[in-house]
């Protein structure tokens, strides 16, 4: 079943033709529920844009991003807040956690803001906090635990109200080669167990290593896609590392 569809996506910041950049061109692809899917390319080759019009905080110039039926494009700005607290999950290279709140109150902030009753909140937050293997940092803040830690936390708030399609932009990017690898995993984890669709961008080759499926851009347009099917991870691994080096901007974390 597809979950999302992103069709002749074209996106062009600028009014004026002295001033006009084209930062996606004509993107086609989709997505079924359940896949683990990368987007690769170097800087400036249109991936975070993407994302940014996937999840609708931006929209595009041409062409459509559609989510479970839903045509993100066409919603009004509290429609797709809406859609995007229930639909959603949002995965920063910075964490953004609150760092007023501890981080039981980040996890649940997406509930509390739902108006969901404290049990339900306090039965579905220890439950989050016990699959991400954080619960003993129920009242500890951003500032007092570790990287690795607070995108744990950061993944908890963006699970909590079960979203079809996990977004997740360069999560790994300020996180050491070893936290990376529990980050990647849990990713897996979540993608087979709950069966969440996962969209990751990444510089990283290395961590594609559980995704099924890796989407290269190149000057805002798909260049090539790689599909894992009958490969085994380091084949994967090699045939991602080989196409990213002909388009330049991968990165090898070495161990």
């Amino acid at each position: 079943m597809k979950i999302l569809k992103v069709a002749d996506l074209t996106k062009i910041y600028g009014s004026l033709e002295s001033n006009k950049f084209q930062a996606l061109s004509k993107i086609d692809f989709s997505i079924d529920e359940g896949d683990f899917v990368a987007i690769m390319g170097a800087s400036g080759s249109g991936k975070s844009t993407l994302m940014n019009i996937i999840a609708g905080y931006d929209k595009p110039t041409e062409g459509s991003v559609i989510i479970d039926n839903t045509k993100i494009e066409s919603l009004g700005e509290k429609e797709i807040a809406n859609f995007r607290r229930i639909n959603l999950g949002f995965i920063f290279q910075n964490y953004q956690l609150m760092n007023s709140l501890n981080v039981k109150e980040n996890i649940a902030l997406p509930l509390i803001l739902d108006k969901k009753p404290v049990g339900f909140i306090e039965e579905k937050v220890t439950d989050i906090m016990k699959y991400l293997k954080i619960d003993s940092l129920w009242d500890k803040y951003p500032h007092e635990i570790s990287g690795g830690q607070q995108q744990r936390a950061a993944i908890g708030r963006s699970i909590i109200n079960s979203p079809k399609v996990l977004l997740a932009d360069e999560p790994t990017g300020n996180l050491d080669s070893y936290t990376t690898d529990n980050i990647i995993e849990l990713f897996s984890k979540l993608n087979k167990e709950k069966n969440t669709s996962i969209i990751m961008v990444t510089h990283d080759a290395l961590t594609t290593k559980y995704c099924n499926k890796v989407i290269f851009l190149h000057d805002g347009e798909i260049h090539n896609t790689i599909s894992k099917k009958d490969s085994d991870n380091d084949e994967f691994i090699k045939k991602v590392v080989g196409y990213e080096n002909i388009l330049g901007g991968v990165k090898i974390d070495k161990k």
